[in-house]
Parts: structure tokens; C-alpha cells; sequence
């Protein structure tokens, strides 16, 4: 840029010049709402340009590997976050030259882990008719009984059901 007097009388202009150099601004992609079950772990893959790195904050410091300053990264939910159901990261790049950091941030829901249980193990004679089995489920949507034997279900979409052996059954044991 140029910088120069005008109107000097009799003197001579005089000029003075100024660079101004135009860094292009940081970009970054990559960091996305997701949602997992509490026992899964999230990569990231984040991409920038025009900054010579990243910082992820938000969550357990503990719970990112390699590190919070990776551009590869997985994220394990902390126990806390698992209760919470989700967890916010926040991506902020680095060494951003003259220009401002740039920084995106996105949640991580987290469903709770599913429990089941078949119930206590029984044995019963061969002429009991049906056995009563009273199965539980936490955070499930639904629940389905099946079985490795031809025997037959009142309904394979509760939790508690009752079961009627086939005689293949009763002769496999």
C-alpha cells in the first residue's frame, strides 16, 4: 500500500509504502453430534488447514486417546458422562497465525447399557407341563425370548413368560 503527501506547495511528494499480508482464516471439520451405547468409545478424524493444530476440551481429560490435542482421537465416556447421557466437546485449533481460533462443538449422547437377565436356572420333572420364567431387562426398548429347543413361548416379548418344553426337549434334557 502506498502512502503519499499531496498538495506540498513547492516541495516534492513524498511517498511511504505498508505490506499488509492477508492470512487466510483456520478451518476445521470432522467433529459431529453422534450417539453411543455407554460401553462404545467415538473417533474422531478432525481436519484443519491455515492452523497448526487443535485442542478439544469438554469431558474427562482421562477419557481421550491419544491426548485432548490429537488430530485422530477416541473419546471413552467417563461414569459421569454415562449418568449425565451425554458429554460436549468442544474443538478449538491452535497456532492460528494472526487470525482468531475457530472452534466447533458438539454432543455426544450416550444411551445407557442395556441389562438383561434370563432369570434362575431350574430343573424340573418331566411332567411339570410349563415352567414359569421370570426374566428382567433395564434400559431396553424390548425384550425376546428364543429357544435353542422346539418348545413353545406364551409370549417372546415380555420379560416374564412360561415355557412349554417339546418332547424333544424333555428327551435332549
Amino acid at each position: 500500500l502506498y502512502f503519499s503527501s499531496t498538495d506540498n506547495g513547492n516541495c516534492d511528494s513524498e511517498t511511504d509504502t505498508v505490506n499488509v499480508t492477508v492470512d487466510p482464516r483456520p478451518t476445521l471439520s470432522g467433529l459431529t453430534n453422534k450417539t453411543i451405547c455407554g460401553n462404545e468409545s467415538v473417533t474422531y478424524n478432525l481436519n484443519i488447514s491455515n492452523a497448526s493444530g487443535v485442542l478439544v476440551t469438554g469431558g474427562s481429560p482421562d477419557a481421550f486417546s491419544p491426548d485432548n490435542t490429537s488430530l485422530d482421537f477416541s473419546y471413552t465416556p467417563s461414569a459421569s458422562d454415562i449418568t449425565n447421557g451425554s458429554v460436549t466437546l468442544t474443538a478449538t485449533t491452535t497456532g492460528n497465525g494472526s487470525c482468531n481460533a475457530v472452534s466447533r462443538t458438539k454432543t455426544i449422547s450416550i444411551d445407557p447399557i442395556p441389562v438383561v437377565s434370563a432369570g434362575n436356572n431350574q430343573t424340573v420333572c418331566d411332567d411339570a407341563g410349563t415352567v414359569t420364567i421370570n426374566g428382567t431387562a433395564t434400559d431396553v426398548n424390548s425384550v425376546s425370548w428364543s429357544t435353542s429347543g422346539s418348545g413353545s413361548f406364551s409370549t417372546t416379548s415380555n420379560a416374564t413368560t412360561s415355557y412349554t418344553p417339546s418332547s424333544a426337549d424333555y428327551t435332549a434334557g
